[in-house]
């Protein structure tokens, strides 16, 4: 008899451009939390995760993943999957999927990491990550269509701790050519099945893999299918505005369909392919020394033995003498207005990219005698203008970008109470002003003013008494 859980899968999609299917890099995040300790663990976030980050693999995603994270790898991961969206380019097509707990409150949907320590709606921004927080890193990147997925716990794993979370999860904002889509109607659980996955996930993956589909279709056969093995009790519910045709897996593929609640099973020639794809224009030897251990009579063996010929000479070499000295660093830096990444520490070097205002980045180094930081971009050195970047608490970034378009007063004076001194107190300060109307005086202050100067106040209920007219 199945299980019913409250995992929901809540799925968005954001086509910004109609983009033709395999035509451009595909670049995944997955996030699955299960061995949580201080509230329920979970079982299937792990499996669900798992699945999900094969079945994008086997269609060409570069797929990084983060197992039982707590708020700080979580933060990175995302901060890093935005940095590799961006290099990407505008016809990238980017995917994150978190699978564990999460809870909405006022408004705001928090993913639940490892270690969080939450007792009362207030904690949430401090120990949880906002999806929000998710949606900003994608859309500073630009590419042309992100998808984010949420395997999340419908049920509040905390609602005996505080009443403002609610059932389920909030409506999230997207811009217009959008898909989202929950595993079971809004307010609904969803049966966590028998298996090592949910049904919704199992389909899910099932759906991908399979050539020809377009994304709403492919949404439509998991509704059918999951619906049809509920006996009707769950049925899955999509709302979007798609722009533009997308498809996991063009017509023609040789991706093999597994069938839901079965192990994953993969055409041996799309996973080679996919691998080859990753590493083909690695410069480091040991990627193309996995693959001929993988693959020592691949279809690219013969090309694979070339690149690691070529880099391996290079790597003998000895490094050119640099006419700059680097002071080693490992910090996390917040761009302060729209920089130019160039490839070398100077306005005449190569732009290779841009980093948009108020995003965060990995800087290595700092040159001894010019104003330049070194810093990991897209796998590669680069170096942005010093006077651009600026040390900013990553947590008060993540709290500005949610309250700088906001129209209430309170939310500015809750920033301010939590970042008192911080880079965004100022124009935090001047907003508050401006959307606090002035106060009027009373009328027993106004009556004061029109006294004559030998009028004097006896106590606090403004009783005057008359004395002697001053000389």
């Amino acid at each position: 008899m199945g299980r019913l859980a409250g995992a929901c899968t809540l799925i968005l999609g954001i086509c910004l451009t109609a983009l033709p299917a395999g035509a451009a890099q595909r670049v995944a995040l997955v996030v699955g939390n299960s061995d949580y300790k201080l509230i329920s663990s979970l079982a299937n976030p792990a499996n669900d995760a798992a699945l999900m980050a094969e079945t994008l693999r086997a269609v060409g995603f570069d797929v990084v993943e983060a197992q039982n994270a707590d708020q700080r790898a979580m933060k990175r991961a995302i901060s890093d999957f935005g940095r590799r969206l961006e290099a990407a380019g505008k016809d990238g097509v980017g995917l994150f999927y978190y699978a564990g707990h999460a809870v909405e409150a006022r408004g705001v949907n928090y993913l639940i990491p490892l270690g969080a320590q939450i007792e009362r709606v207030g904690d949430l921004d401090i120990e949880a990550v906002s999806a929000q927080w998710v949606l900003t890193q994608m859309e500073i990147a630009g590419n042309g269509l992100n998808v984010v997925i949420l395997d999340s716990c419908r049920n509040n794993p905390y609602k005996g701790s505080f009443r403002a979370a609610t059932r389920g999860l909030a409506r999230m904002r997207a811009p217009t050519g959008s898909w989202i889509a929950y595993s079971a109607a809004p307010g609904k659980l969803a049966s966590d099945g028998e298996g090592s996955n949910s049904p919704y996930t199992a389909a899910l993956a099932a759906a991908i893999r399979e050539p020809g589909l377009k994304l709403e279709d492919a949404f439509k056969r998991v509704r059918a299918r999951v619906h049809e093995q509920s006996g009707g009790k769950q049925t899955p519910w999509e709302e979007g505005s798609v722009i533009g045709d997308f498809y996991f897996v063009p017509q023609g593929s040789t991706v093999t369909v597994t069938p839901p609640g079965a192990p994953p099973a993969f055409d041996a020639r799309a996973v080679e392919l996919a691998f080859w794809n990753s590493i083909e224009k690695s410069a480091d030897p040991a990627d193309f020394e996995d693959y001929l251990a993988r693959y020592p009579d691949g279809t690219f063996s013969g090309l694979a033995i070339r690149h690691l010929a070529a880099l391996t000479k290079v790597a003998a070499l000895p490094p050119p003498t640099p006419s700059f000295t680097v002071v080693e660093m490992d910090e996390t830096l917040v761009v302060i207005k729209n920089a130019n990444v160039r490839d070398k520490p100077s306005t005449a070097g190569k732009k290779v990219g841009r980093l948009s205002a108020e995003s965060s980045v990995e800087v290595t180094g700092k040159l001894q005698d010019r104003n330049w930081f070194r810093i990991a971009y897209a796998g590669q050195v680069a170096y942005v203008f010093a006077p651009l970047l600026k040390a900013i608490d990553l947590d008060e970034l993540t709290d500005w970008q949610k309250v700088k378009d906001s129209r209430q007063a309170n939310a500015f004076e809750a920033f301010l109470k939590d970042h008192p001194d911080g880079y965004f107190a100022g124009r935090a300060k001047k907003l508050l002003v401006a959307l606090t109307p002035p106060s009027k005086p009373s009328t027993a202050s106004r009556t004061l003013q029109l006294a004559p100067p030998w009028f004097k106040v006896e106590n606090q209920d403004c009783h005057v008494w008359n004395s002697d007219p001053q000389p």
